[in-house]
């Protein structure tokens, strides 16, 4: 008998233990069905987002329920690699000091996504970080900048949405390799996107609409715009103050008053890039040297490219065609190399040259086989050229360009 209890006993411990198992699954479900997304949630746990941002350790994910707002805050984020994300929508944070940034990003590795970020000195101040990642934020109507790197590097702003600022985006004081990527930057009063003395940056496939400057590179070497769309700007893209050995490629830039600018900017390169519909210069170049163009396509302009004032560059394998006139050059533009370009159809002339100095442009197609005319009542359709030009010899059909790599 007491062997058959002990079997009992022996059964019955581990049918309890199943038991109650089952039992614990069964809370642990229930309590977890009803607590908020895992993170530091606002505003059922945290009453405001820099009170959570304030208890977070790194790692942890600051979670803000968009359904609860708007919230009127000032943030400050010193807390290295945390995520601020969005829940049930887009969160919208207000400054509550209109004075001050509405978020300051002090902390490496900090992730920003989901928000619409309104009404501050600055949206998004990034200072002296690594590795910051913006995405997917709507940030508009600061009374300065919408989002700023200062000392930032290595940073990704990606697919935000930028308007009603004084400047959307600005990278600054050696805010180098960071990548812009995918943004949508509109009607912002001044800059659409700015480079002060930062370097290394790779800016692609974003789009700057309905600005002063689309985009403004200044005191900034080897960055590389590629891919965007740059139209219906006042300036589409400048380039000033010792801006050098910066890289344009396949950029289509249309419909602006200039499509690009450039004052005192040296080394740079243009490549694949589509320039058309511009008010007035697709380029103008003043006080520049040692810049090559290629396989660029510039039509439709007032003037495909003008330089004043600038030498020793280089135009190669470019289309130049049906502008009011397709190249210009004026002061002291000198040792200026033109040739093995498509330089056909512009309605007043194709190449003028308004310099004391012979121009090489030997080489080029003008649109016949017979070569430029210097006279309106030449026989032919040809494109017509002013001024001192060596055109001879001159090739008989169209360049291929390469326009893709």
């Amino acid at each position: 008998m007491k062997q058959i209890d002990q079997l009992v006993r022996a059964y019955k411990q581990p049918m309890i233990a199943m038991a109650s198992l089952l039992i614990l699954g069964v809370f642990l479900t229930s309590f977890f069905s009803n607590r908020d997304t895992p993170g530091l949630n606002v505003p059922s746990e945290f009453s405001t987002i820099q009170e959570a941002i304030d208890h977070a350790q790194p790692g942890d994910v600051v979670i803000v329920d968009a359904e609860a707002g708007p919230f009127q805050e000032n943030i400050e984020i010193k807390v290295p690699n945390i995520k601020l994300q969005s829940h049930n929508g887009r969160a919208v944070i207000e400054a509550k000091v209109i004075e001050k940034n509405v978020i300051h990003v002090l902390a490496d590795r900090t992730n920003i996504s989901g928000f619409e970020i309104v009404k501050g000195a600055t949206g998004i101040l990034v200072e002296g970080t690594f590795g910051v990642v913006v995405a997917d934020n709507h940030i508009k109507d600061q009374f300065g900048i919408g989002i700023m790197l200062f000392e930032a590097k290595h940073s990704h702003l990606v697919n935000n949405t930028l308007s009603g600022n004084i400047h959307g985006i600005w990278l600054s004081q050696e805010s180098d390799n960071n990548i812009l990527l995918g943004n949508l930057v509109e009607n912002n009063r001044s800059m659409g996107i700015s480079l002060n003395a930062s370097n290394n940056n790779q800016i692609k496939e974003n789009q700057w609409l309905n600005q002063q400057t689309g985009m403004n590179i200044s005191q900034s070497v080897t960055n590389t715009l590629s891919n965007n769309i740059v139209k219906n700007n006042e300036t589409g893209i400048s380039l000033n103050e010792a801006a050098g050995n910066n890289q344009l490629v396949d950029n289509e830039i249309n419909g602006n008053t200039v499509g690009i600018s450039m004052f005192n900017a040296h080394q740079n390169i243009f490549e694949r890039n589509q320039i058309s519909n511009n008010f007035l210069e697709g380029i103008v170049a003043e006080v520049t040297s040692n810049t090559e163009y290629r396989n660029n396509i510039l039509k439709d302009n007032q003037v495909g490219i003008r330089f004043v004032n600038s030498s020793n560059n280089m135009l190669d394998h470019n289309s130049i065609e049906t502008n009011h006139i397709g190249i210009h050059l004026i002061g002291a533009s000198l040792n200026n190399v033109i040739g093995h370009n498509n330089i056909f159809a512009n309605t007043n002339l194709g190449l003028s040259n308004d310099t004391l100095e012979m121009v090489n442009a030997a080489n080029n197609y003008w649109g016949t086989s017979s070569g430029a005319r210097l006279n309106k009542d030449d026989i032919g359709t040809s494109d017509l050229v002013a001024g001192l030009i060596k055109f001879d010899p001159w090739l008989t059909k169209k360049v291929a360009l390469g326009l893709s790599e």
